[in-house]
This record gives structure tokens, C-alpha cells and sequence, in this order.
């Protein structure tokens, strides 16, 4: 599984949920990664991120040369992402990850993107 998480402007709290990723991760082992692409947008999100994922092998903070949206910035995650299962956060989520069901199935897998 793989996590997407698109980011603009998110100083404040993208360190947060990167940890908090990090954290379901530890009880989560089929997570393979936690892709962050950061939209540039003049602040730090892209250095905190990078900070909140710092040494961990399963974090990959991927910052796009030029602003082109958040659709963009999904689709470049979707397309990085190696997981069999892609799932995409957005600080607009509905659904609290801490609370996720660990046992529970989930099917069909989400589609990949053609290249």
C-alpha cells in the first residue's frame, strides 16, 4: 500500500500528519510508502516535510519544480506510488487514519494511472 498526500502552503501542519503517517505505519505493515508532493508555494512545507520524515525509509518528499494544482500534484504521486493499494490524503479528509480498520479487506484495489 501507498499513501499520497498533495501539499501547498502547509507548513503548519504537514510535520503533523507526516507523523501521524509515520505512526500508522509502525501497526500498518503492508504500507510500503508515504509519498508527500509538495506544491511550490513560497513558505517551508516542502523543508517540513522533508524534517517530520527525516530518516525514515518509507517517507518520500517529492517537490515539483513549478505550481500546476493539486490534480497534478495527485496524478505525480499516483504515478510514483509502488503500492498495489493507493490511497490518497488530503487535509480535507473526512476520515481520521488513526481510526482506520487495520483488518479490514479492501477491494477492488484503486487503479493505476497509465503512464
Amino acid at each position: 500500500m501507498s499513501i499520497v498526500v498533495p501539499a501547498w502552503r502547509e507548513e503548519r501542519r504537514i510535520g503533523r500528519a507526516v507523523r501521524e503517517l509515520r505512526a500508522l505505519a509502525a501497526s500498518w505493515p503492508g504500507l510500503r510508502e508515504i509519498i508527500v508532493v509538495v506544491e511550490p508555494g513560497g513558505d517551508g512545507t516542502a523543508q517540513a516535510a522533508l524534517e517530520a520524515g527525516q530518516d525514515d525509509p518509507l517517507v518520500c518528499v517529492v517537490e515539483n519544480a513549478e505550481h500546476r494544482g493539486k490534480g497534478y500534484a495527485v496524478r505525480a504521486g499516483m504515478r510514483r506510488a509502488s503500492g498495489g493499494i493507493i490511497f490518497l490524503w488530503m487535509r480535507t479528509s473526512v476520515f481520521p487514519w488513526p481510526t482506520w480498520p487495520r483488518s479490514s479487506p479492501i477491494s477492488p484495489p484503486t487503479p493505476r494511472l497509465p503512464q
